[in-house]
């Protein structure tokens, strides 16, 4: 009786490795099924707009509140492969909030000011977008917040994902918000191919082992070994559109979309000037160095350009590297100058209310000295 059932068990086992031995094994995760970056581009954008409308809705809806303002910039979009089986390529993408509050507690007229550096990750699944993680650095705040330390990443608990960005990324989409393209099951066709896998650098970023280019409007869409990209087509140099395989027709084509572009701009300012004329009138001045990068802004309160009084003017000095070194404001309640370090940190504040004059000190820590 023992032999038999030994035949049995044998004979069990036997098949049971044919089987698993017959069934095909799972290949790699086709990375392929995402839609266009252009279709995630403009998902963000909608997000970002339901954010602030959900921010300055929140912010007004606080006792005291007397006053909210919200702009938030998409920054950046780009695909990125991960180590997880499940999610083999998210979507990353990355925005700046900039906040302005005043209140009136008790009898106390103030205002906050912050700035935040956000950049919240997504899955593609069944034709939509999927929030998996957020997270917030802060990069100026004033006056300075015990709760937020610049400089410094600080992802979302799950519960308030789970409770309001989730819901709010899925309310977008319910919208009839700009949809994403349904996936594809290969690389979509694109105008231009490296000859075989190159390391590029554009704009002090290296992107390895490219294996195509696709120019879209006036970027190219890199495919690399860490997932795709899309660079200003003007920021490649003609060594690297040639490793590419960019030809200077693909590269015509889209810079004279962008100069067409930018000509039908100026035809319109033109046309609201008198030719007498020689007084320039605008919301928004930003002043610009040899590379490009902004270093000084003059606006008006209401013209988007961050912190926001409907009266107020002000003036921000950029260091080289981007960053706020000072800001100087007049609005209805008085003047102040804002001095911050070269990490984004408030060092100085020196202001004008109506009950007169206060400087004041911060350490490298937030801290009032």
């Amino acid at each position: 009786m023992k032999g038999f059932t030994s035949l049995v068990l044998f004979l069990f086992l036997a098949s049971g490795s044919a089987i698993a031995a017959d069934a095909p094994e799972p290949g790699p995760p086709n990375l392929n099924a995402m839609p266009p970056i252009k279709s995630f581009e403009d998902f963000g954008k909608a997000f970002a707009a339901a954010m602030k409308k959900g921010a300055e809705r929140d912010s007004a809806s606080v006792p005291g509140n007397v006053e909210a303002r919200d702009v938030v910039d998409v920054t950046g979009v780009d695909y990125k492969k991960t180590d997880s089986v499940e999610t083999p390529l998210v979507a990353v993408l990355s925005l700046r909030d900039t906040s302005y509050v005043k209140f009136n507690r008790s009898g106390v007229i103030g205002s906050i000011y912050e700035i935040d550096k956000d950049t919240v990750t997504f899955t593609y699944s069944g034709h939509k977008w999927a929030l998996v993680k957020m997270s917030i650095m802060p990069e100026q705040c004033v006056p300075p917040s015990e709760f937020e330390v610049i400089g410094h990443d600080r992802e979302l608990p799950l519960d308030l994902l789970e409770n309001y960005w989730r819901p709010l990324a899925e309310a977008v989409q319910a919208a009839d918000a700009p949809q994403p393209a349904p996936p594809v099951a290969a690389a979509p066709p694109v105008a231009a191919h490296a000859a075989s896998p190159v390391d590029v650098t554009v704009n002090g970023q290296t992107y390895k082992q490219v294996s195509s280019a696709k120019i879209v409007g006036d970027k190219a869409l890199l495919s690399y070994a860490d997932g795709t990209a899309s660079v200003p087509l003007n920021d490649i140099s003609g060594e690297v559109r040639e490793k590419l395989g960019i030809g200077p027709l693909d590269a015509l084509i889209a810079e004279n979309k962008t100069l067409r572009a930018e000509l039908k701009k100026m035809e319109l300012r033109v046309a609201a000037l008198e030719d007498e004329q020689r007084e320039v009138r605008a919301q928004k001045f930003v002043l610009v160095d040899a590379s490009g990068r902004a270093r000084a802004t003059l606006s008006v309160g209401g013209s988007g350009s961050g912190p926001m009084d409907k009266d107020g003017v002000y003036l921000v000095l950029n260091y080289a590297d981007g960053g706020a070194g000072s800001i100087l404001n007049a609005n209805r309640d008085g003047a102040a100058l804002v001095m911050n370090d070269h990490e984004g940190r408030c060092r100085v504040v020196l202001i004008q209310k109506k009950g007169g004059p206060a400087l004041e000190f911060y350490d490298a820590n937030g801290n009032r000295e």
